[in-house]
């Protein structure tokens, strides 16, 4: 996870962890609600977004939840700083 590593240099190990946590606790609750977060067409077709700390989570629902057969499968595409410029994504 390159956002571990980031974080674990220039904070520190604890940080990146805590980071870690809370997304993969983001990553759950989406799973569970996929329409949390807010589309954006201008991303993509699919892509949603949804604010993780200081970051923003970008993600695609990859199958929806049928009732009674288990949870929706979401794709985390990417995970930036708030304020990283989005063009990047469209540009990677």
């Amino acid at each position: 996870m390159n956002i571990w590593r980031f974080y674990a240099r220039v904070a520190s190990p604890d940080l990146a962890d805590d980071l870690g946590k809370e997304i993969a606790y983001a990553a759950n609750r989406l799973q569970h609600n996929d329409l949390l977060g807010r589309r954006g067409p201008e991303l993509g077709v699919g892509v949603r977004s949804f604010i993780v700390n200081a970051h923003t989570m970008f993600y695609r629902i990859e199958h929806r939840r049928v009732p009674g057969d288990g949870d929706t499968g979401i794709g985390i595409a990417r995970v930036l700083p708030e304020q990283q410029d989005l063009r990047a994504l469209s540009n990677s």
